[in-house]
Order: structure tokens, then sequence, then C-alpha cells
């Protein structure tokens, strides 16, 4: 459980401005049983240098890319103990104490046009901050 709860933290500060769990695809795609969907080795290989996975011709990892308009993961720099707890955390997010199904309707609250404006520079962020897709 503890991992678990590691992994939601990680999740919230890494992966929630990009991907959430349940609500549709964002940026990227939507986590939901992923853990389901995809090997696991392979979710760590994706999660721990999505970079070295695309440009190895990883079918899978293509596929994503081109989905999403060929923008790329960034490499999230997690350890493999961090990586480890964010899988634990994808697969029983709803296990998590503060986390899971409410986190994420909650992530949706907001104007989904207005934060893919402010990621890709078509909007400014506040005090001439450099753009999520920069």
């Amino acid at each position: 459980a503890q991992s678990a709860q590691e992994g939601a933290a990680l999740f919230d500060q890494k992966c929630r401005a990009c991907h959430n769990i349940g609500g549709g695809d964002l940026v990227g795609p939507d986590l939901e049983g992923v853990t389901e969907r995809r090997d696991m080795q392979w979710l760590r290989d994706f999660i721990s240098a999505p970079d070295r996975v695309i440009a190895s011709g990883d079918p899978i990892a293509t596929e994503l890319l081109a989905k999403y308009n060929n923008l790329q993961m960034p490499n999230p720099g997690l350890s493999k103990d961090e990586v480890d707890a964010l899988l634990a955390y994808l697969e029983s997010p709803g296990g998590v104490s503060g986390a899971g199904a409410g986190a994420g309707a909650a992530a949706l609250a907001g104007d989904a046009g207005r934060g893919k404006a402010l990621f890709s520079g078509q909007t400014s962020l506040q005090n001439s901050a450099t753009n999520c897709i920069a």
C-alpha cells in the first residue's frame, strides 16, 4: 500500500498534466487499465525511458506516438523504485486513499481546451514561463 501511495503522489507530480485515469485521453492516453493492456516489463521500460523505446522502433510506442500527434512523452527521470511505485498505483488507483477516480474527476474540472492551449504554447504562461511542449 505504501508503494501505491508513493505512486499516487508521483502520478500527480509527473503524469497528471498529460494523463488521467478513467477520464479519457488528454495530451496522452487515459491510463485506466493500462497494466492489463500492456506487459509490465514494457511499461517499466517505457516509463523509465520512453525516448529509448521509441528510438528502438517498438511497434506499440510507434503507434502511440502517431496517435498523439508525434508528441513524445518526456523522460520523467524516475528511479526503478519510483517506476515500481507508479505501476503499483496504476494497478489499483481506486485502492489508494485520496487518489483514484475521485482525484481524476477533480483534475477534469478545469477547461481542457485552455489546458491544451497552455501546454502547446498557443496561450502564454504566467510570468513568461516556458510552455510544456518546449
